[in-house]
């Protein structure tokens, strides 16, 4: 499933998320708190950056996070309906 970074809007399938936890010795929902808050820094990736032209989608994004918590499912979900929207 796809789920997209709350600070550059980057496209993330949750299968990093167990590759991550299992390399860290921690799990998937540890890992999932940390992108939620920090974007793809949390998988390892480095301080991400929005763009001029994702900046809105990106914010789209944290707050679905924010209002959803740690339903990345229903997350997921609602960013792939709305994503006919031009952020």
């Amino acid at each position: 499933m796809d789920v997209y970074c709350p600070t550059c809007a980057g496209q993330r399938d949750t299968d990093e998320f167990h590759e991550v936890a299992a390399e860290r010795g921690t799990c998937y929902e540890v890992v999932a708190a940390a992108f939620r808050s920090t974007g793809c820094e949390a998988l390892g990736m480095g301080k991400c950056k929005p763009s001029r032209e994702t900046r809105g989608r990106a914010m789209a994004i944290s707050a679905l996070y924010d209002l959803l918590g740690d339903d990345m499912d229903g997350a997921a979900a609602m960013i792939e309906d709305f994503d006919f929207l031009d952020f």
